[in-house]
């Protein structure tokens, strides 16, 4: 399948993303106008507590108009790697440092219009504090019984796909090597290279 840039432009640029007008020349030979949003790759965190609850943030967010129970997550600064991000993130949102960090899948949230990929990272809670930098649209940071979340994406309370996602992962049944931070099904670790003080 052969599909050839004719061009590109750039008419929007904006604080978080931008949006790309392409135009492209199918394997048919037709012509055609993509728009495509380009936003930074972005990591989300199924972080447990030693009792196995799920932690979640109640966020507002705005194209939804509403506030939204979400795994922590955030975008992947420049310079950053996938772990650095989820490590920083965690912080920011919760206050909260983790261990034993594992990858467990990569996916495009809305690859019909959008470039981001969401790093989707397994970790266990290490330590409790004070967020960094407290941001005001996250209302509540509270833990959740894996079968209390899992009923609460049921009866439509969660509805943020990357948390729905990671819940459905959550309820698998890993091996047991992942809780020491192997990455399922790859063989890779991604461990926190930040030791506990």
């Amino acid at each position: 399948m052969n599909v050839e840039l004719v061009g590109s432009e750039i008419p929007f640029h904006g604080k978080v993303f931008d949006v790309r007008v392409d135009r492209l020349r199918l394997w048919t030979g037709r012509e055609v106008r993509r728009d495509v949003v380009v936003h930074p790759d972005a990591v989300g965190m199924l972080l447990l507590t030693p009792a196995r609850r799920v932690v979640l943030i109640r966020q507002y967010r705005r194209p939804a108009a509403t506030a939204l129970w979400e795994i922590p997550a955030g975008k992947i600064d420049e310079g950053e790697t996938p772990l650095q991000a989820a490590e920083r993130e965690l912080m920011e949102e919760c206050g909260m440092t983790a261990r034993d960090y594992a990858e467990i899948a990569v996916f495009h949230p809305s690859p019909g219009i959008c470039t981001e990929r969401v790093h989707l990272f397994l970790a266990h809670v290490l330590e409790e504090g004070v967020r960094h930098e407290p941001e005001e649209e996250i209302l509540e940071c509270r833990t959740f019984g894996l079968d209390e979340a899992d009923a609460m994406v049921s009866r439509g309370e969660i509805t943020d796909g990357k948390t729905i996602m990671a819940l459905l992962l959550a309820l698998r049944p890993w091996p047991r090597s992942l809780q020491v931070g192997e990455r399922w099904s790859a063989g890779r670790t991604r461990k926190s290279n930040r030791r506990p003080t």
